[in-house]
């Protein structure tokens, strides 16, 4: 599909999307799960790591969430349709590097479908199993850790939510939060429960560690599955503050 295609689709999405704002929208809370954490612990401001074209912003703004989203992005090729997608959206700020756990520049490894594109090297389990996934090329990239960018899109004050979709990468970009983690009220991640990429941490030494850092597991999802075997290869988790879930149940009594 070619750039100027996309843009096409891009601008279509948005004509909807503004005329739907016209018309009042039902006071029914949203039956998406990820929505309703943001609702529920009054996010303002949704960090979307490794957003690749916008999927995930688009679908909590598609499911009622209003507020501010910040989308990260390093592939050139993901990040032009992000653009498009986000063009004209003043609640949607969009940023052209990577983050991770040092300020640098590196090359990313682009896989056959972009959205599986990762810093680390891919299994031969993971190709295997989907043979599409496999890299075709690889590019440089901007690295930034989000202890050094947090202060360019929020302040103090606001109420922030961390998504990862980094295909292996979580626990490096959340080392690169040492300092700023617990800023965050929530934090949605992929965890693997088998050996995907090269360096990854298991899904177990992932919930430890934010178990270690005050967080504590609020939901799961399936994510992906072997089409050959139909073992669960990678799921969802939210995470929330200990501290967040105490006051959010206090609200809600």
């Amino acid at each position: 599909m070619s750039l100027w295609f996309y843009e096409c689709k891009a601008f279509t999405r948005r004509i909807l999307r503004n005329a739907s704002d016209l018309f009042p929208r039902s006071s029914k809370p949203s039956k998406n799960h990820r929505v309703r954490f943001l609702s529920q612990l009054d996010i303002d401001v949704v960090f979307d790591v490794g957003a690749n074209n916008g999927q995930y912003a688009r679908q909590i703004q598609s499911d009622g969430y209003r507020k501010r989203i910040v989308s990260f992005e390093p592939l050139t090729s993901a990040f032009a349709k992000l653009r498009a997608n986000a063009r004209g959206n003043r609640q949607w700020q969009i940023a052209n590097i990577a983050l991770g756990d040092d300020d640098t520049t590196d090359h990313i490894n682009i896989s056959g479908n972009s959205q599986s594109s990762s810093l680390l090297s891919i299994s031969p389990q993971l190709t295997d199993a989907a043979p599409g996934l496999a890299y075709i090329a690889t590019e440089e990239i901007e690295v930034r850790r989000v202890d050094s960018v947090i202060d360019d899109y929020c302040n103090s004050s606001n109420r922030l939510f961390l998504k990862l979709d980094v295909q292996g990468y979580e626990t490096h970009v959340l080392r690169g939060a040492a300092q700023s983690l617990d800023r965050f009220l929530g934090v949605q991640l992929e965890m693997s429960t088998a050996p995907l990429y090269d360096g990854e941490g298991s899904f177990i030494e992932t919930i430890q560690f934010m178990s270690d850092q005050g967080f504590e597991l609020a939901s799961l999802a399936n994510v992906w599955a072997d089409p050959r075997t139909m073992r669960l290869m990678q799921i969802d988790g939210i995470f929330l503050r200990l501290d967040s879930v105490a006051a959010s149940r206090a609200k809600a009594a």
